[in-house]
Parts: C-alpha cells; structure tokens; sequence
C-alpha cells in the first residue's frame, strides 16, 4: 500500500489538471499563431 500512496501523492503533486490545460492552451495558441509547428512540417522544410 505504500507505494499506492506515494504514487498518488507524486501524481497530486506534479500533474494539476489546471496547469496541465494552460499549457494545452499555451500550446494550441502557438500552433495557430504559427510559432512553433508540426513535426511533419519541419520534415518538408528540411528537405525540401
């Protein structure tokens, strides 16, 4: 049992569900703003 609870307090502890939509957010402002992009992206630009 207590590795259960100190896996859940790990998890309580580093994985707010709050900040985790933020940066979701944050990210998907970026992509639309075109400061960062797709993988598949960079492939093309590299090779082509």
């Amino acid at each position: 049992m207590r590795i259960g609870r100190a896996g859940r307090a790990y998890v309580e502890a580093n994985y707010d569900i709050n900040k985790l939509n933020d940066r979701l957010v944050e990210i998907y402002r970026e992509l639309l703003d075109g400061k960062i992009c797709s993988s598949k992206q960079k492939v093309e630009i590299v090779s082509g």
